[in-house]
């Protein structure tokens, strides 16, 4: 029998109690209750926003939603794109993609999945009266046509490269695609959502029945506390979290019926400056910032070797990924490059304003920077802000430099929303309002061109020409981190962090 967990996050989301009363007046069965040995219970940091699949960006709904709700592709674990509800594709012409679907495809009640579900589903997500925030990977579209039960066409405006990757989108059952709001998807993938009684977690039955020893239900828990899901994984009360146990919790869940699994991960931490503040502009200055950082000594003291050093925007793993020149911890070099800039030893005095969240371990991390950075002579102001007010900040380019981590990144084409002159906010990432012509160039071409290999060699360029130029500075690529009970069988993450692997974990008789 497992212990009860302590409750530590409010009640106020009631979309699981929602989710439950709309089942059961709907007449669908209860969940009987299930044999505990079967069912794998998995900490989370914090609950899903929504589990309306056409408005789902948090990573929890999205990760969770994953299991219920397949797209036409997905992830694989160097990044790729392969298929999911698709069998195959192939481009007719440099603006034209034809899908075939794998046959035999429905949705939870027994919709069959074809090619005009799937039309019916994408045109939903891109009319901009739905509002989907899901829309903003696929606005090159210009035209979706079933040309066959089983063949989709989609035209483009311009090639746009990144297409296949954006198509992980969930596919909407047809019932569903025009509602005010979807408390409950009629999914399409190993699991459905459950009726559930406890407002505090979130239950999934597997649809179809699997081996002996498959896990048949995933119970979701948001346990907001650090300590209190170290707790739940050391007594029982949770079987599974992934990359939300702080590092210095490992040690003491390493045995005890647990596993610490450490996985090459996706997540990059970075420094990133704003460049129309006049010393940042300058790369000497931005470079000194680099040098003068002891990246060995935080990922050592504060990440307790769960973080490796990276010079790259894009994870070792992608298949865009080249290791360039790093940049190494030296102080010396730091202060020479600010005098070559005109700041210390009778020049002007360096300010700069630091931004961070309060997040404990980020303010550490912040800190510990900071300390750096004075010790050749910058005047850090170090100001640590609850995350909304932070990124309100960042977002709005009140700042002179800040540290954050780009999460699930897949396709290199974020580089083009985080760097690309065009792509400041509102419209996309480059909160340090970077310009470069020749940068511009070629992440413009290395998003038009269909060839992979002809991508991969302009990303290369791409990361020599920011190694170069240093317009955010990549700290660290953090591993991917699994805590889990011995009795069931290991759990590989994704590099977007999807719970889709969950469908494959058994338990050990």
């Amino acid at each position: 029998m497992r212990p009860p967990l302590p409750v530590y996050a409010a009640t106020n989301s009631g979309l699981v109690c929602a989710s439950a009363l709309l089942l059961f007046l709907a007449g669908c069965p209860r969940v009987e209750p299930m044999a505990e040995r079967h069912t794998l219970h998995v900490a989370l940091e914090g609950r899903p926003a929504t589990l309306d699949p056409r408005y789902a960006i948090d990573a929890y709904s999205t990760r969770i939603l994953a299991l219920v709700v397949r797209g036409l592709t997905r992830i694989d674990r160097d990044g790729s794109p392969i298929p999911d509800l698709a069998k195959s594709w192939h481009y007719t012409s440099p603006t034209t993609l034809q899908i075939e679907l794998l046959a035999g495809q429905s949705f939870h009640d027994g919709t069959t999945i074809d090619a005009q579900a799937v039309a019916v589903s994408l045109r939903a997500i891109l009319d901009p009266a739905l509002g989907s925030p899901l829309a903003a990977g696929l606005d090159n579209i210009v035209a979706i046509e079933p040309i066959g039960p089983s063949t989709l066409e989609i035209r483009l405006a311009r090639p746009f490269a990144p297409l296949l990757s954006a198509l992980q989108i969930p596919i909407l059952h047809p019932a569903q695609v025009t509602a005010p709001n979807i408390a409950v998807p009629i999914g399409n993938g190993s699991f459905r959502f459950a009726a559930s009684n406890d407002p505090d977690s979130m239950t999934l039955k597997r649809v179809r029945s699997g081996s002996p020893t498959s896990v048949s239900a995933v119970v979701f828990r948001a346990l907001p506390d650090a300590n209190a899901r170290a707790f739940a994984l050391e007594t029982g009360a949770s079987d599974l979290a992934q990359n939300n146990v702080a590092p210095h919790d490992l040690p003491q869940l390493t045995g005890r019926g647990l596993k610490v699994e450490q996985f090459p991960g996706w997540n990059i931490s970075y420094l990133a400056f704003n460049t129309q503040v006049p010393a940042l502009s300058d790369v000497r200055v931005r470079r000194a910032i680099a040098q003068a950082i002891d990246r060995d000594a935080i990922l050592k003291s504060i990440l307790a070797g769960t973080a490796e050093k990276t010079d790259s925007l894009i994870p070792p793993q992608s298949w865009a990924y080249v290791q360039t020149e790093p940049l190494r911890f030296d102080p010396q070099a730091a202060r020479r490059l600010l005098l070559d800039a005109g700041y210390g030893s009778g020049g002007q005095k360096l300010e700069l304003r630091y931004k961070t969240s309060n997040n404990p371990e980020r303010l550490r991390i912040a800190e510990a920077i900071a300390a750096n950075l004075r010790a050749v002579g910058i005047a850090v102001e170090l100001q640590a802000l609850e995350f909304g007010t932070f990124f309100d900040d960042v977002k709005s380019g009140n700042f002179d430099i800040f540290s954050l981590t780009w999460v699930g990144i897949t396709d290199p084409d974020h580089l083009h929303y985080a760097l690309h002159s065009h792509s400041v906010p509102p419209v996309g990432g480059n909160r340090g309002h970077w310009s470069d012509k020749k940068l511009d160039d070629i992440l413009d071409a290395a998003r038009t061109a269909t060839d992979t290999s002809i991508r991969r060699v302009l990303y290369v360029e791409a990361q020599k020409k920011i190694a170069a130029d240093l317009p955010v500075f990549p700290l660290w690529v953090h591993a991917s981190l699994v805590v889990q009970q011995t009795r069931f069988s290991r759990f590989q993450p994704l590099p977007n962090g999807n719970y889709t692997p969950l469908a494959e974990v058994s338990i050990f008789p």
